[in-house]
């Protein structure tokens, strides 16, 4: 199966689903969590320039871009560097074990990296890390924002500040096994910020607006994180490449020139906190 075919695979059932969805399902009533049904329509645009005029959106929302510039940069780059920083397994058990070669082969198979056992083993620590830092960190902001809702922004900012060292860690680790270990721990941390984040957008915008509320958080944070983030690795990555004599080991200090650029932008997130309106500070959600 080539890489093309493989993307069909993973998107004819989501159209399906979205298609029985659409034929299926009828849209509810807006703003039934109110005093009243609410049935008017605000325009992204609208909601934007809404949340923009709140300083502690514009402070946790660009906080959301600077720390998924991170994520999406180191993310999508992290396979080509395993291949050309480590280029290797180091542990063939380990290999035998997840079953890629046999005991028979420990001294090539079970060495050799192939891209499908990079997408393999990168895809379960990139996916089971941020599926559970997603969901402990909704976890923990509704523990502690209980009391005081500012956790919701706190809890993103100690994953953030948390996760930068493990990220320098994963790039510097001297095999792909121990790269992999702390890129699990760090992208459980980084991946701490989703829920509360919309959570506290939600919260400072009225029922009609939530739904675009969010649209407009994650317009931000892609186009920051998303749109800039594995560019910007991707030319400091060929800069290194062109100018010095640590080519083979480019994507690696890309990717940690990006990690440091932007780790003291996490205070963005306690600032967003400090300037949350007095109201919104105190109370559940």
């Amino acid at each position: 199966m080539t890489w093309r075919e493989a993307f069909f695979v993973v998107g004819i059932p989501g159209v399906l689903f979205s298609a029985l969805l659409w034929l299926t399902v009828r849209e509810p009533v807006r703003g039934l969590s109110g005093l009243k049904a609410v049935t008017d329509n605000v325009t992204f645009f609208e909601s934007f320039r809404r949340l923009w005029a709140l300083r502690s959106f514009r402070y946790y929302s660009l906080a959301t871009g600077a720390g998924t510039f991170v994520t999406y940069g180191v993310g999508n780059w992290m396979p080509p560097f395993l291949t050309r920083s480590h280029g290797a397994w180091s542990i063939p058990d380990l290999q035998v074990w997840m079953g890629f070669c046999t005991n028979d082969q420990l001294a090539n198979a079970c060495i050799e990296m192939s891209r499908t056992e990079i997408g393999l083993m990168y895809g379960i620590v990139a996916g089971v890390g941020g599926a559970i830092g997603t969901v402990a960190g909704g976890f923990l902001a509704d523990h502690l924002g209980a009391k005081d809702r500012r956790w919701f922004l706190w809890v993103p900012m100690w994953g953030k500040l948390i996760g930068g060292p493990l990220f320098i860690a994963c790039l510097l680790a001297p095999t792909a096994e121990l790269a992999l270990l702390f890129y699990f721990f760090a992208i459980t941390m980084a991946a701490m910020y989703l829920g509360p984040s919309i959570a506290i957008t939600h919260h400072l915008v009225s029922p009609s607006m939530r739904a675009m509320s969010s649209a407009v958080l994650f317009f931000i944070l892609n186009i920051v994180g998303l749109g800039f983030g594995p560019t910007v690795v991707g030319m400091i990555s060929d800069w290194f490449t062109a100018n010095t004599d640590v080519a083979a080991d480019s994507a690696r200090w890309g990717m940690v020139i990006a990690v440091c650029a932007t780790y003291p932008l996490c205070i963005l997130w306690h600032l967003g906190a400090r300037h949350l309106p007095q109201a919104d500070k105190d109370g559940e959600l």
